[in-house]
């Protein structure tokens, strides 16, 4: 059951958050959502986050997962997650850089 704090937050979260990233950045990749979000408490989980690090429009990728205890992503040598590799891939390209696993 969803309370009326949480019903609350979705609705601003819908709203105003926008993604990752930096507004100033050279690029910007725009998708249609990020995943997650199997369960209702892993949408509570996710909405708290964004509540206690201040509702912010965009979002540090690392800090944000890190904080949802989803810390696999940014270790020393992480597992190529399907999205993001796609994405970094398209980048490096743009740069004339040839993407490897490395």
């Amino acid at each position: 059951m969803i309370n009326n704090h949480i019903e609350q937050l979705l609705e601003e979260f819908i709203h105003s958050f926008f993604g990752y990233g930096n507004f100033d950045g050279e690029y910007w990749f725009i998708g249609m959502e990020e995943g997650g979000g199997n369960s209702l408490d892993e949408i509570k989980k996710r909405l708290l986050v964004w509540e206690k690090r201040a509702k912010r429009e965009l979002e540090d990728v690392a800090e944000y997962h890190i904080k949802l205890g989803i810390d696999y992503l940014f270790s020393e040598r992480p597992k190529l997650q399907p999205t993001w590799n796609k994405l970094i891939r398209f980048y490096l390209a743009s740069k004339g850089v040839t993407p490897t696993i490395e």
